[in-house]
This record gives C-alpha cells, structure tokens and sequence, in this order.
C-alpha cells in the first residue's frame, strides 16, 4: 500500500489532501527554520532530509521519524559547533 492508499482509507479525498498539505507546510517550516537558517541548521536539515522526502506506507512514521531524530541532531550540531 502506499501513502495514497492508507489516507484514503482513513477518510477518503479529504485526508489525502490533508495529509499531503500537511507534509508539505512541515517540509516548508523544516526548510526556512533551518536549511535557510546557517550553518547549524544545515547539519539537522540534512540529518532529517531522509525523513522528509520519504513517506512510507503507513503515514505516522513520517512524524515520529521527525520527533525521534531532531534530539540526536541538536546534539551532534551542539558537537560540532562548540567553540
């Protein structure tokens, strides 16, 4: 099944569209706070570029891959840019 098929059963046309309009206001608001925000927010934009492009089947991984990963990359970029 795809993202397509699984929203479909959920609610039909209507949560198709609400969920696709949903991931692409996150990939927006992921974009400008941080790809567009410097140096720092490159390392967790491309950390999380994998989750955000990739929808699997069933819809909620999207989400919980975002909450799961985004502690581990502030780490990593606290790592990196430490003086």
């Amino acid at each position: 099944m795809s993202p397509f098929t699984y929203l479909y059963f959920a609610g039909g046309f209507v949560a198709v569209f609400m969920g696709f309009f949903v991931v692409g206001v996150v990939q927006r608001v992921w974009l400008e706070r941080f790809l567009l925000a410097g140096s720092g927010g490159v390392v967790i934009y491309m950390g999380m570029l994998g989750g955000l492009v990739n929808i699997d089947s069933s819809f909620n991984t999207f989400f919980i891959g975002l909450v799961r990963l985004f502690p581990l990359l502030l780490l990593a970029q606290y790592g990196l840019f430490k003086r």
